[in-house]
């Protein structure tokens, strides 16, 4: 992944933002307490366990309901120097993806959510050394996976407690599915990304573009499995009022508070973003030419490897184009989705002609300065900060994709 020479400096930037994460992590604590900023997604998914074991799946979806098992636990970790504001964290999630949840409320909140975390970094770590390990001799790959450790989306997976290392394996699972030429478990595998939905924008027309038949008819037959066992756990009225809920999160005017929309990695945070700057119209223009742009150069990706073998570099490298521009045109991303990146990155990188040491140097050490110089300017500007070079990088990504397929045969 990296020349030996270079190896000094490299550990150096990893133990700086080793150090960086921890003293970041204790100063949120200790300034804001848990479960106001730290940990606040774990704690929409440890209210859900609970109202799901007393009331049932559907009345995970009702935010009045939500607020009852939320805020009690805002109120009684908040520290007194607290800046956030309470807000609830809804739970947009469809009832399967509920299910690995319910043993949360058999531990108190704080025990929960530190067994969460490590669980949470020991699956990630397992997965990377399973992924090496499955990839065998026939790659040639001798390089260090364990440097990915330290990007930010999995910092931002652990600090708030999401759930984006399922999504890491389900991308993972594919893509080792692809590499033995087996398409219809690699779309079973796909089904995964029905746990936030938006991120299949661009993959399902990429699949139909590429002519990927066999690789739809898995993702199809798991989404009706996820379906059928939703209805079954929810009930009609429970699909019904996740429903309402996601068309309620996706209103630019009203919305949710946890949404956030300014602190994400879309084309949408880069328009919120320069709002203040720009005249009116101009910053959606420009992130309105962005999306349009980068959903057009990613279905032509698709139309040109169509004939491209599913173990090839090139699909791997398809696959790493559509997740990051699938990242930067869904209406709600967050950086912690960038997560089932790492194994397509660690695959990549041992190959420099498909993806450079220095893109991937950029996008490994580069976000987490420009966070910390953000925050140091303005209290949670990070965030902001974050979030639209991380859709500069994606897009540079997504441009280097099409640099290297362009000059395939086609």
């Amino acid at each position: 992944m990296f020349k030996p020479e270079n190896r000094r400096w490299l550990n150096l930037a990893l133990l700086a933002l080793l150090v960086f994460y921890l003293l970041y992590t204790l100063g949120s604590l200790w300034a804001q307490g848990l479960f106001s900023y730290v940990a606040i997604d774990y704690r929409a998914f440890w209210a859900s366990a609970e109202i799901v074991l007393e009331r049932g799946f559907a009345a995970a979806y009702d935010l009045d309901l939500q607020e009852q098992y939320q805020r009690p636990l805002y109120e009684r970790y908040r520290t007194p120097t607290s800046t956030y504001a309470y807000a609830t964290a809804p739970m947009y999630y469809l009832p399967p993806f509920i299910l690995p949840m319910l043993w949360l409320p058999l531990l108190p909140p704080l025990a929960g959510f530190v067994l969460w975390t490590l669980l949470n970094l020991l699956s990630t770590v397992l997965y990377l050394y399973r992924f090496q390990r499955a990839l065998g001799d026939e790659t040639g790959v001798t390089c260090r996976w364990w440097p990915l450790l330290l990007a930010f989306p999995l910092y931002a997976n652990l600090f708030f407690g999401q759930i984006s290392h399922w999504l890491l394996l389900f991308v993972g699972e594919c893509f080792l599915a692809c590499r033995r030429e087996k398409p219809f478990r690699a779309g079973l595998w796909l089904g995964g990304l029905l746990l936030k939905p938006q991120l299949l924008l661009l993959l399902l027309p990429g699949l139909l573009f590429g002519r990927r038949f066999k690789l739809l008819a898995g993702l199809a037959l798991a989404g009706l499995l996820v379906l059928l066992l939703s209805l079954v756990l929810a009930g009609q009225e429970g699909l019904l009022e996740l429903g309402r809920l996601l068309f309620f999160s996706l209103d630019s005017s009203e919305g949710l508070a946890t949404n956030n929309p300014q602190l994400m990695i879309n084309w949408r945070s880069l328009a919120v973003n320069l709002a203040p700057l720009l005249p009116d119209g101009l910053d959606w223009g420009l992130a309105g030419a962005g999306l349009l742009g980068t959903a057009s150069l990613c279905l032509w990706l698709w139309h040109r490897a169509r004939k491209e073998g599913l173990s090839s570099p090139q699909f791997a490298l398809l696959l790493l184009a559509t997740y990051s521009a699938a990242c930067s045109v869904a209406w709600h991303s967050h950086i912690h989705m960038l997560l089932p990146l790492l194994p397509l990155l660690f695959f990549l990188s041992a190959r420099q002609q498909w993806l450079p040491p220095a893109l991937l140097k950029t996008w490994l050490l580069l976000p987490p300065p420009l966070f910390l110089l953000g925050t140091l300017l303005r209290p949670g500007f990070g965030h902001n900060v974050i979030g639209v070079a991380t859709l500069l990088i994606n897009t540079i990504l997504l441009v280097w994709a099409a640099g290297v397929l362009y000059r395939q045969p086609a």
